[in-house]
């Protein structure tokens, strides 16, 4: 009886990429897919900065991990070419993702940040890999100018400058405590 990683390695180098009827992959590579998609989404790295595979269609996802199926690299090594993409697009931060963390950890102040400004908004909204939207924004913010990411305090700021935070109480809050701090100024308003 032949073991199954022989077998999976025939299947995998005469056939192509199945999918399911919901237009998913199977099997093995289903599974290589969904860790190689896990760990770019952790690393802060979209689909469009990882390459198609050379003569090849579809994703880079689904296609590495048949490049993984049939033994031509590892998982480990499709991971580690993800992680070398995210020290190249957040340089700011390169030290630690070596280290090992990742840049949806080192993201966290300003998902947090965020998150509060914008009440109630589920921190997984937030995808790096975005290139729209709040995602985009944080992803900008930690890449900053290359060398040191964008400061905090002037994150804050360009949440503020979008519509949807003045739909908050928060900016209502902080609309009026100007508006009554402006009328006290100019002796408008007594007390405290």
């Amino acid at each position: 009886m032949p073991d199954m990683g022989v077998i999976d390695k025939y299947v995998s180098n005469h056939t192509t990429l199945a999918k399911t009827d919901q237009n998913v992959y199977a099997g093995i590579i289903s599974q290589n897919v969904d860790a190689l998609k896990s760990y770019a989404n952790d690393m802060g790295v979209a689909s469009q900065y990882l390459p198609k595979v050379q003569g090849s269609t579809g994703d880079y996802f689904g296609n590495a991990a048949k490049l993984i199926q049939d033994g031509n690299t590892t998982l480990q090594e499709q991971q580690n070419y993800i992680k070398d993409q995210a020290i190249s697009m957040y340089a700011p931060f390169a030290n630690r993702i070596k280290e090992g963390m990742s840049v949806k950890a080192l993201a966290s102040p300003y998902v947090n940040a965020a998150s509060n400004l914008l009440e109630n908004q589920d921190q997984t909204a937030f995808d790096l890999s975005s290139t729209t939207g709040y995602g985009s924004m944080i992803t900008k913010a930690m890449q900053g100018d290359g060398q040191t990411p964008m400061a905090l305090d002037k994150f804050v700021t360009s949440i503020k400058q979008r519509p949807e935070w003045l739909q908050t109480s928060n900016a209502r809050n902080s609309l009026m405590d100007t508006a009554t701090q402006l009328l006290r100024n100019f002796g408008m308003v007594t007390g405290g």
